[in-house]
């Protein structure tokens, strides 16, 4: 399983991530990994062929992971952060007024 990620953030609640997880060594025969999330109502996961579907929740951080299904000892885990929204608050009206000048 590869190393290169280690923290990703999903910038909007309800936006997906899929991500790939793979077991490189040649004498395996099960390269069939195991995704969870220690925190699904942060970002919950479900996954086929080794790839998760990465789902945000709710704002808050959680860690994912990859476990080898032929040894669950193997595994590998990244941070997935979801910030809180913005609010925006909506502009309900604008006024203009005469402050000088030629009338």
């Amino acid at each position: 399983m590869s190393k290169k990620l280690t923290m990703y953030t999903i910038q909007n609640i309800g936006e997906q991530l899929k991500i790939r997880a793979w077991i490189a060594q040649n004498d395996v025969t099960n390269k069939n990994v195991i995704w969870s999330s220690r925190d699904p109502e942060i970002a919950s996961v479900t996954s086929y062929n080794n790839i998760a579907t990465i789902t945000a929740r709710s704002a808050g951080a959680t860690i994912v992971t990859a476990t080898s299904e032929a040894d669950m000892k193997s595994s590998k885990s990244f941070v997935i952060r979801i910030p809180r929204p913005i609010e925006i608050i909506p502009v309900t009206g604008i006024e203009i007024e005469f402050i000088g000048g030629v009338e």
